[in-house]
């Protein structure tokens, strides 16, 4: 099986499981990176408007996220079920549940990018943020926001199709997203001068015109997967995708929330610092995504599996998903840590303050990748399983038990540790949550190896 080849449910339930896995995982993987530098676009970008630009971007970046989680829980959660009823065989309901999860998407999503974009100054208030930085991200988040219900359709739509096995579309959605996205940030920022407006204007073109292979695919094709004419409202699968959906879209958004007021301590060292932070978790999210591919992939063989009650595949495979997503996040920290002075030149001037503040937050928060992917692979079983209370359990737990608390800890002024407090925070809060994690699995694992009916699991 070659590794870019379309994985079928036969290889999935019953193939070479190593190379299931690197097939799978490969376009995820890519896909992720491609996602990752998405958002080093944007700080390249900004960085060429000004220091207080990037440190709108900065704080505007988690309250967009928080929008966005709501999208990613309901397609996590969505795919799951679709990879579950695919695994037991059962056509109707697999019809039935992509028809509930692609209109609950649209549906959500015109409501939250509207009222998203209605009240975004009192959103930013809200957030806490400075006078100063409210005057260049209003209009910048607005644009954001307006993207929402495009890209719930396109979340949907890509995860129906991973849930088959086909992380490849994913994959060249988001090439093509990031392609656009460079095009049109130099016509807008450095032909017409736009600013941050060029800026946000970009993404949300992008992102329409990516979501035009969703809509078409979901209900406009001649094989669409919506019959707009005959879909109704089926009340057992949407409780069903409320039930599994539900604790996924909770922990995504209170996890971006978390970063919210994680801005408001680090905002306490000044816009530089502020700004480094935002640059470090760019450079850094790309492969914290890359490394999360591993979770993502073994969630689609842990839901077909577990649909087809193959229980040992499923630990067999969880061992091998290990393997590979530390074996990535060690590579990851081997690229990274040795050159971090050169990456933040990339980005700042290192005449300026925030290129030293960069590299200090670089030196210690980039190690955090590891324990990241331990727990990415434990939330990879969580969703394949449907039993997303333990994703929310773990997420939630990492933000407001161990971040949140360790950084107001670690920031207090007899310590002497100043912004590192908060660099030591995350690193030590991503331990705490892969070790609870572990415990999670360990103690609950008659639970989660249990084989049911997905219709008797809730």
């Amino acid at each position: 099986m070659k590794a870019m080849k379309k994985v079928s449910s036969e290889d999935i339930l019953g193939g070479d499981l190593m190379k299931v896995m690197i097939a799978i995982s490969i376009p995820i993987i890519i896909t992720n990176l491609i996602d990752g530098f998405y958002g080093i676009i944007d700080s390249l970008f900004v960085a060429y408007i000004g220091s207080l630009e990037i440190a709108a971007v900065t704080f505007v970046a988690p309250i967009y996220e928080t929008l966005n989680a709501i999208g990613v829980g309901l397609a996590i959660a969505g795919g799951s079920i679709v990879g579950r009823y695919l695994g037991e065989r059962d056509e109707e309901k697999v019809k039935h549940s992509i028809e509930q999860l692609s209109m609950i998407g649209l549906i959500l999503g015109l409501i939250i990018g509207i009222g998203s974009t209605v009240f975004s100054q009192t959103i930013l208030i809200r957030a806490s943020i400075t006078p100063s930085l409210l005057e260049v991200s209003e209009t910048y988040y607005r644009m954001l926001a307006l993207s929402v219900p495009f890209w719930y359709v396109t979340l949907v739509f890509l995860a129906i199709r991973r849930a088959h096995g086909d992380t490849q579309e994913t994959m060249k959605i988001n090439m093509l997203s990031l392609i656009l996205k460079v095009v049109f940030s130099v016509i807008f920022i450095l032909v017409f001068k736009m600013g941050l407006l060029g800026l946000g204007l970009s993404s949300l073109l992008a992102k329409v015109c990516c979501s035009m292979r969703a809509f078409y695919g979901l209900f406009f094709a001649k094989d669409a997967l919506v019959n707009l004419k005959k879909v109704r409202a089926r009340l057992d699968l949407i409780k069903r995708i409320a039930f599994v959906s539900f604790p996924l879209i909770i922990e995504k958004s209170m996890v971006s929330f978390g970063f919210v007021i994680v801005n408001k301590y680090v905002l306490d060292y000044g816009e530089a610092v502020l700004a480094a932070y935002g640059l470090t978790n760019k450079v850094n999210t790309i492969f914290f995504k890359a490394t999360a591919g591993f979770g993502t992939a073994l969630a689609v063989i842990v839901a077909q599996n577990m649909g087809a009650g193959n229980v040992d595949r499923v630990k067999e495979a969880i061992k091998k998903s290990l393997i590979l997503a530390v074996g990535f996040a060690l590579f990851s920290c081997a690229v990274l840590l040795p050159f971090k002075e050169p990456i933040a030149a990339l980005f700042v001037d290192p005449a300026d303050p925030t290129y030293q503040h960069m590299i200090n937050a670089m030196s210690v928060y980039t190690a955090s990748v590891i324990p990241w992917a331990v727990m990415e692979v434990a939330m990879g079983l969580f969703q394949g399983t449907t039993l997303t209370t333990y994703n929310l359990t773990v997420s939630v737990l990492r933000i407001y038990l161990f971040r949140v608390p360790i950084v107001m800890f670690l920031t207090m002024p007899i310590w002497g540790l100043a912004e590192y407090g908060i660099w030591y925070a995350m690193l030590i809060s991503n331990i705490f949550s892969a070790t609870l994690s572990m415990i999670i699995i360990f103690v609950r694992r008659a639970r989660i190896f249990k084989v049911d009916k997905i219709t008797q699991n809730s």
